[in-house]
């Protein structure tokens, strides 16, 4: 099994990195597609005595060795549970880094203790798409949610991991000033504040946030040229009325969507 770097994974869901300036398609709801992220080769040097598995399993409440990285659990004080490989995936105990989450990263000691280095991004793992309180256990995580969806290059091992929290929160557009619209900025979440449009619910639209705070100027997959004002959704909960559905939008994390 030959992972890219040495830790391989693809984060699902994602067609391509997207911009809050530039308009999106939106698809189905399912987890998986293109995209493949990975860290650098230093990763490798921290791995001793490590446990590995093949074949596809979930990461959580699988046993997968000497520690837990879901959990935090199996290691001593100052080590945290890291996972990484270069055939295969392991888990090890490593010394615990001092990168915050959504810090930049080289390697799994770059980062705190009960992060992963994805990416060149500490993210914290978590088990299912409902698991947001995982996600929301330090400072300035209370918008953090369990919405990135990953598996191995291989397809081998599948997990989850918590949102970058950004600045402000697009489902709720707290954070950012008058005239302004929150919206995710990469896969991982990142929430920035842009300017918000004038554009109302259902008027066509050209930029991703040429619509008013709450909307998102989006196009149902395949029909690129129908961008419409839609309401930003979370669709985990499917929480749209009037027939439509909330789908989420290509290259944004799992919990941005629109109601189409």
């Amino acid at each position: 099994m030959r992972l890219s770097g040495t830790f391989g994974i693809v984060i699902a869901g994602v067609m391509a990195c997207s911009s809050y300036v530039g308009t999106s398609q939106v698809g189905t709801t399912r987890d998986a597609d293109n995209g493949e992220l990975s860290t650098s080769d230093a990763a490798q040097d921290v791995v001793s005595e490590a446990t590995s598995w093949d074949g596809p399993r979930p990461i959580c409440g699988s046993g997968l060795g000497e520690c837990d990285p879901v959990a935090g659990t199996g290691c001593p004080s100052g080590q945290h549970c890291a996972i990484s490989g270069a055939t295969s995936l392991v888990v090890s105990c490593i010394d615990d880094g001092a990168g915050a989450p959504g810090a930049a990263c080289v390697g799994p000691a770059d980062c705190e203790s009960g992060l992963q280095c994805i990416s060149s991004r500490c993210l914290r793992l978590c088990c299912t798409r409902s698991d947001d309180a995982t996600c929301r256990t330090g400072p300035g995580s209370s918008s953090s949610a369990c919405g990135i969806s990953l598996v191995t290059t291989d397809g081998g091992v599948s997990f989850r991991a918590c949102t970058a929290t950004g600045i402000c929160d697009w489902l709720t557009q707290q954070g950012c000033g008058p005239n302004q619209i929150c919206l995710p900025s990469t896969p991982f979440g990142d929430g920035r504040c842009a300017p918000a449009g004038e554009g109302l619910l259902g008027q066509p639209c050209v930029e991703g946030n040429a619509c008013v705070r709450g909307l998102f100027c989006a196009a149902p997959s395949g029909s690129p040229t129908s961008r419409r004002c839609a309401l930003i959704c979370d669709p985990r909960l499917m929480d749209c009325a009037g027939g439509r559905i909330c789908r989420q939008v290509q290259g944004y994390p799992g919990n941005f969507g629109a109601c189409l």
